[in-house]
């Protein structure tokens, strides 16, 4: 029995020891991944040497700082593999030098003094400044800003969770912007100002909480391959930057717009992905002359692609599906509408309102709640060889507009009919169709009528004049 007894007790004891042994390693493994970023980061950080902020204000000081580099174009200065974590201040200032330098490597982060920059230069020579490889995170001000410094590079750097713009450049002109990533930052991503023929490519500019990129007054720049999602506002904007380009850029899920272009006219948005807006895919506003081509612009809140007082615009090419209008243009007269498909949206195909001289062609407008196309005063249009079929009201709906030419279209299986011209004359000429087509017979009758009011007035005012002479 005893035997027994201390047989159980031994037993007891080891299934004890082995109860604590894995509550302790599980404790152990728990820790390790509550850890895991903390110590991810802080190896990180932990492969730089910790320094001071750098401060330069001419190409003697520039030197004493650098870590290597005689200052010429095809050995610059190099500050290199710094961690600069402070408080306060600006981690990288370099103004007025004239030597060329690159800033790679460094690690420049926690700055919580109002205003403070992870890398800022201001005024130096043209076509001096290289920025790249850099980690510039959680600063007060913006991540990097480069101002009056034309002809600089920033590439590949890192500049998320700032209190300012992730990259911010002012007034440098013909300067490349490319791989970085720019994202969480509490104004935008990548902000542009003053700065034309600028080169901004290959970024990705996510989640921050005014734009993904924003370029203004900087004429003849290209935004190219920028993914630019889930931001607050808008994923590109360009105000005030004509003749600019923006292409092969994915903007999908910001509250406000995929692309908006304001004041920003011969411009060209080609290729783009704008999906899953708040408001409109592609907003052009005062920008006449643009060209909107190749884009997808499907799932929108509002309109696939929206063309506001921007006359002479071309929209050609686009897929424009399940939005409340596919597109739609608002007094922007002598524009061109060709080869959209447009279909599956919550009101029409295309809609245009007071923008006459227009040409609508060869566009899909199919299966929309409403019509497929729907004119509003907007005369001297012509609308040709589109495909209208299957709408729920009509395939196309013309309204307060005189002077139309209508030919070519097919219109079938529409639920009210092919075409209705409320108080509006057109010219139709070889309807595909196999719907009625009321509007010739509506335009010759309306016509009749009116021959017939004015001589019954002729007959009238002579009968009265006879009258008066008798007497």
């Amino acid at each position: 029995m005893l035997r027994r007894r201390n047989g159980l007790l031994k037993i007891s004891l080891l299934f004890a020891v082995l109860v604590l042994y894995l509550n302790f390693n599980l404790s152990q493994v728990q820790t390790s991944l509550s850890d895991s970023f903390v110590s991810a980061n802080r190896s990180l950080s932990q492969s730089y040497t910790v320094h001071e902020p750098i401060i330069v204000n001419n190409d003697t000081e520039l030197a004493a700082v650098a870590n290597n580099g005689t200052g010429m174009a095809n050995d610059p200065y190099i500050i290199a593999g710094w961690n600069i974590t402070r408080s306060m201040g600006h981690g990288i200032y370099i103004t007025g030098t004239t030597n060329h330098f690159r800033i790679k490597n460094c690690w420049i982060v926690n700055s919580t003094n109002w205003g403070s920059i992870g890398i800022y230069v201001n005024n130096v020579a043209s076509g001096t400044t290289i920025i790249t490889n850099n980690t510039c995170n959680s600063n007060d001000g913006s991540g990097i800003y480069l101002r009056y410094s034309d002809y600089s590079t920033i590439a590949n750097n890192t500049c998320n969770s700032n209190d300012g713009s992730g990259i911010f450049l002012s007034t440098s002109e013909s300067s490349t912007v490319a791989n970085n990533t720019c994202n969480s930052n509490d104004e935008t991503g990548i902000y542009i100002i003053d700065s034309e023929s600028s080169n901004i490519t290959n970024n990705t500019c996510n989640n921050n909480n005014e734009d993904g990129i924003y370029l203004w007054g900087s004429d003849y720049s290209t935004v190219a391959n920028n993914n630019c999602n889930s931001n607050e506002r808008r994923g590109i904007f360009l105000s005030s930057s004509g003749f600019s380009t923006i292409v092969n850029s994915t903007c999908n899920s910001n509250n406000e717009y995929g692309i908006f272009l304001f004041f920003s006219s011969s411009s060209t948005i080609d290729n783009n992905n704008c999906i899953y807006n708040g408001l409109s895919g592609v907003f052009l506003s005062s920008s006449g002359f643009s060209t909107v081509t190749n884009n997808t612009c499907n799932n929108n809140d509002d309109d696939g692609i929206y063309i506001y007082f921007s006359e002479n615009s071309t929209v050609d090419n686009n897929t424009c599906s399940n939005n409340w209008y596919g597109i739609f243009l608002f007094s922007s007269s002598s524009s061109t509408i060709d080869n959209n498909n447009c279909i599956y949206n919550g009101l029409s195909g295309v809609f245009l309102s007071s923008s006459g001289f227009s040409t609508v062609t060869n566009n899909t407008c199919n299966s929309n709640n409403e019509d497929g196309i729907y004119l509003l005063s907007s005369d001297y249009t012509t609308v040709d060889n589109n495909i209208c079929n299957s709408n729920n009201e009509y395939g196309i709906y013309l309204r307060n507009s005189i002077f139309l030419i209508i030919s070519n279209n097919t219109y079938n299986d529409n639920g009210e009919g092919s075409i209705y011209p409320q108080n509006s004359e057109t010219s139709t000429t070889n309807p595909t169709t196999s719907e009625t087509e009321p509007s010739s017979s509506i335009a010759l009758l309306s016509r009749i009528g009116l021959f017939l009011f004015v001589c019954g007035i002729l007959l009238l005012s002579l009968f009265v004049s006879k009258r008066i002479k008798s007497e």
